[in-house]
């Protein structure tokens, strides 16, 4: 007979909330990255980390605003998945914008 595995134990409570803030924290720096799809990838990377994304809103409004349209649009993309009404704001105020500039994609 096969010995029936012995399960380990998961992270202790808020050890997750942890590595998460962790790990937000470090995405944050690399939105200030001076290449553009590394800003890109730490946008669309934010958007992932429920709910202590919830701490990038600021960061990710002011990204829609960055040079490279990439980041713009992962940026936006990170609010809507987000999703706290400051965030849906800012993307609504930001599709309103490409609606009459389509340059700014």
């Amino acid at each position: 007979p096969t010995p029936t595995p012995t399960p380990t134990p998961g992270p202790a409570p808020g050890a997750r909330m942890h590595s998460r803030k962790l790990l937000l924290s470090t995405l944050l720096s690399s939105l200030k990255d001076k290449d553009e799809n590394i800003r890109a990838k730490a946008a669309e990377d934010i958007g992932k980390l429920e709910p202590a994304a919830v701490d990038a809103v600021n960061p990710l409004i002011a990204a829609l605003k960055d040079k490279a349209p990439i980041v713009r649009y992962r940026s936006a993309e990170a609010l809507e998945k987000i999703g706290t009404p400051k965030a849906r704001r800012a993307v609504y105020k930001f599709r309103k914008k490409l609606g009459r500039d389509k340059r700014s994609w």
